[in-house]
């Protein structure tokens, strides 16, 4: 009986424990992110610092590829922080 799948009733106390599962997992994601942009930051004020005398066009190049990091890792922490709301939401449907 290739093709065929079984179905198997699943409990609506179950589907809440795996939606919770996986918000516990997105808080540490969205964590980890946090610790991630405050690296850059870091990062970017010591390359700044060190590098205050340099060539004025690496500094620009080194501004914009820090400031494009640091804009990736926001925008990944606001669609998790969505991603998140939106499961939390539909856990209190059901």
């Amino acid at each position: 009986m290739r093709g065929i799948h079984r179905v198997q009733a699943v409990s609506a106390g179950s589907v809440i424990t795996e939606m919770d599962r996986i918000i516990a997992t997105m808080d540490r994601t969205h964590h980890d992110l946090v610790g991630a942009m405050d690296r850059i930051n870091s990062n970017h004020a010591w390359l700044m610092t060190v590098l205050a005398g340099a060539n004025p066009s690496l500094l620009q190049q080194i501004n914009g590829q820090l400031s494009g990091a640091r804009r990736a890792v926001e925008e990944a922490c606001t669609m998790l922080r969505t991603s998140k709301d939106s499961l939390r939401a539909y856990t209190r449907t059901i």
